[in-house]
């Protein structure tokens, strides 16, 4: 049987909520918060894997060579385009 990892969401009243949740994509680790008022979608925040991968990369670079940059950087995975949900 397929269990699913359930968050645990806040209710504010009749219709409103928030929720923090995140799930494993096949780039990594996508964080997900939403923010629910009156029925409607108030707030979303969405937090791409390459954000998270990005930290690791920077973090790994230092004191490495610019010859290893090329590699390092597709090692992780990183796609700026997910990054363009930031705003």
């Amino acid at each position: 049987m397929l269990e699913t990892n359930r968050p645990e969401i806040e209710t504010t009243g009749e219709g409103s909520g928030s929720s923090l949740n995140s799930m494993e994509t096949p780039s990594g680790n996508c964080t997900f918060y939403i923010e629910i008022r009156e029925n409607n979608i108030d707030y979303v925040y969405l937090r791409p894997p390459s954000l998270f991968n990005l930290e690791g990369f920077l973090s790994g670079m230092q004191g490495n060579v610019k010859t290893d940059f090329p590699f390092a950087y597709e090692s992780f995975g990183i796609w700026v385009s997910e990054m363009s949900v930031i705003s």
